[in-house]
């Protein structure tokens, strides 16, 4: 390997090391897009020089930004007394949780069991207009059609004529 290319391993390795103040100096700039860009494009170019720098400078900025994220997060935790609360214990606000079926029924039951309506046998009629059925209008084949299906087209001829008037014969 180059000796450059180990130089800036290793300053990185040492950035790695020192996120935590990176992150209070540089946080806030990566919140912004355009810096967020600038971050990408940096890495991008960095992997055309070096796969390993371009590693580690990924490894450092994105630690940069988690730690400063981190930040923002701990000050919305909830404290008892300026001591964190452990993760394994069960807070005091969940112990009182009711326990052996205790439901809020303040939801709309619904019934499925028939009621009256679906017990008779009364029938409605739609109404007069689905018994009026009217012949649609259709046009006979264009001239060159009739040429080329002469025999269908027989067929058809006589199937019109032996049901006139919608009845068959």
């Amino acid at each position: 390997m180059d000796p450059v290319k180990i130089g800036m391993i290793a300053l990185l390795f040492v950035a790695f090391l020192f996120v935590p103040r990176l992150s209070k100096a540089l946080g806030h700039s990566l919140d912004s897009l355009p810096m967020r860009l600038a971050a990408v494009i940096l890495i991008l170019a960095s992997v055309s020089y070096d796969k390993y720098v371009s590693l580690a400078l990924f490894l450092v900025i994105l630690a940069t930004y988690i730690k400063h994220h981190q930040h923002d997060l701990a000050g919305l935790s909830p404290t008892v007394a300026g001591a964190p609360l452990n993760p394994y214990e069960i807070p005091k606000n969940h112990v009182s949780v009711k326990h052996g079926g205790y439901a809020d029924e303040s939801h709309e039951s619904s019934d499925f069991t028939p009621q009256k309506e679906d017990q008779d046998d009364e029938f409605t009629r739609v109404g007069e207009s689905i018994d009026h059925k009217q012949v649609l209008v259709s046009e006979s084949l264009g001239s060159k059609a009739q040429s080329m299906f002469n025999e269908d087209m027989k067929h058809a001829e006589a199937l019109a004529m032996g049901n006139r008037n919608g009845a068959s014969d």
